[in-house]
Formats: C-alpha cells, sequence, structure tokens
C-alpha cells in the first residue's frame, strides 16, 4: 500500500515541480523529503478518521501549497532548529504530525461549536425580538 501511495504522490509532486520549481528536481532528496512530508500529512489524517480520498487530496494539496509559500522555509529553518527554538521560547514543537492534525482537528470541532451556539443565539434573540415586535403592535392597535 505504501509503495502506491509513495508512488502516486511522488509523481504528482515531481510534476509540479516540473512544471513550477524545476530548479528542485536538480537534488533527489527534496522529492524523497517531499513525498515522505506528503504521506506523513496522508497516514496523519487517515487516523484522525478523514476519508481516503479526502486524505488524498488534501495531502497533496498542503504539501504542493508549502512549495509555493514562504511557510515551508519557515518550517525547514524551524525543524533544522528545533531544540534551539524549544530552548530559547520554551516553546514545544509536535514531534509528529498526527500531533499537529489532531490539535488542527479538535480547533476546528471547538469553532464549529462556537458557530453553531452563536446561530443558536442569534436565532433565539431575533426570535425575542420578533415576539416583542408582536406584543407592541398588538397593544398599539388595543389603544387605537
Amino acid at each position: 500500500m505504501e509503495e502506491v501511495e509513495n508512488g502516486y504522490f511522488a509523481q504528482k509532486i515531481f510534476d509540479y515541480l516540473s512544471v513550477n520549481n524545476p530548479d528542485l528536481l536538480s537534488d533527489p532528496a527534496i522529492l524523497s523529503d517531499l513525498t515522505k512530508s506528503c504521506i506523513d500529512k496522508f497516514i496523519a489524517l487517515d487516523i484522525s478518521g478523514v476519508n481516503v480520498l479526502e486524505a488524498t487530496q488534501i495531502s497533496l494539496r498542503e504539501t504542493l501549497d508549502d512549495i509555493a509559500s514562504p511557510y515551508s522555509y519557515l518550517k525547514s529553518f524551524l525543524d533544522s532548529n528545533a531544540d534551539s527554538v524549544q530552548r530559547e521560547s520554551g516553546i514545544r514543537i509536535p514531534d509528529s504530525p498526527s500531533e499537529i492534525y489532531a490539535a488542527a482537528l479538535k480547533n476546528k470541532q471547538e469553532i464549529a461549536n462556537y458557530v453553531a451556539a452563536i446561530e443558536t443565539s442569534n436565532t433565539d434573540l431575533i426570535r425575542k425580538q420578533a415576539k416583542s415586535l408582536a406584543i407592541a403592535l398588538l397593544l398599539s392597535r388595543k389603544d387605537s
């Protein structure tokens, strides 16, 4: 299974690099590292319960986005200097992508809960306002 995923991811990343960053193909380790990163993301998503097709798409999209963004340079720096960063800042850098994705999924769920609570509160508020307006309208008709 991993060979199939590795081949699929490696080919997709190679195709992207061929068009957008051919200079990165001069070092085979770069393609290997990007493929490993993509597979790690896929495995973390799969373990987190994300649908296999969706996990494949997300991990590939995020890997290709990382290639195109300055974030990848920052991530490389943090990875190569993790001990120094942790020692100087006191910030613990997660050991594995599965920790990051687990936290992201938890945060996503918490945000969804907040949004649902806000929507419920807004609905209740509108319902109470409508009731108050209806009472005010009835009272104004009664006075007339």
